[in-house]
């Protein structure tokens, strides 16, 4: 679609996104759960305009039943996503045998920490009961924007355009663990989509030194940030550490 293609060539000129890892194993695979961070409101919209494919998004009721999600499903396939309901499980465990990849925010909600926040077990009981092959693609950049939360929690300064980096990481399996009662299967599978989740970081993450990271923090958060507290409390920022650091 023209209104796609206009979309995509904004947000790649506006954000400087950019798509890295596997972006060609989608077709390998005869089922497929794509399994993205959550940093903020144009996450799905990021997928949509740069992902290879066109795949269905499952988005939690109480999102899919919004205005603007109402309009996106225009442009996008949206299947409204409980996780307590076992007929909506079962409708989007059949989305995915029909060999269309599926998008599932494991986490639900934006995070507000940068870091991962906790991951639902809906989504992960439907990546085991269907077989798919689970794919996790981390988001990077869009945590610093206005469309996040995190500059609202942390008291960081957002940034207009930051740049956005999609990083798409190799297939895993997510077989159904073996417990007795479905409870248990579902938390079980909870904590191994987890696990995925935060093996997804620390592939994602460049190999840089210890300083390195502390200079690319200072960068992203500001110098004056507040990032560590003595045995008193007592805050120090990027920059005070940083003094300290020289004059040892």
């Amino acid at each position: 679609m023209m209104l796609i293609a206009f979309f995509k060539t904004l947000f790649k000129f506006l954000f400087r996104v950019r798509i890295e890892g596997l972006i060609n194993q989608f077709s390998q695979y005869e089922k497929c759960i794509i399994t993205p961070n959550h940093t903020s409101f144009i996450d799905g919209i990021l997928l949509r305009l740069f992902l290879p494919i066109n795949p269905v998004f499952a988005v939690y009721t109480s999102v899919a039943n919004a205005k603007h999600t109402k309009w996106l499903s225009r442009y996008a396939d949206i299947v409204p996503l409980d996780p307590a309901n076992p007929m909506a499980v079962r409708q989007l465990v059949k989305e995915v045998d029909k060999g269309r990849p599926v998008v599932i925010f494991p986490e639900g909600r934006i995070t507000v920490t940068i870091g991962l926040m906790k991951i639902y077990e809906g989504a992960a009981f439907i990546a085991a009961k269907s077989g798919a092959k689970v794919i996790p693609v981390r988001i990077e950049g869009a945590e610093f924007s206005y469309f996040s939360r995190v500059h609202k929690t942390l008291n960081i300064k957002a940034k207009l355009f930051p740049k956005i980096t999609i990083k798409v990481l190799p297939a895993v399996d997510l077989p159904m663990p073996t417990a007795e009662k479905s409870a248990e299967r579902r938390r079980l599978s909870g904590e191994k989509l987890r696990d995925i989740m935060m093996d997804a970081i620390m592939q994602a993450r460049p190999n840089i030194t210890l300083y390195e990271a502390f200079l690319q923090g200072m960068s992203q958060f500001g110098r004056f940030s507040p990032l560590i507290s003595d045995i008193n409390m007592k805050e120090d920022s990027y920059q005070g550490l940083l003094k300290k650091n020289i004059r040892c």
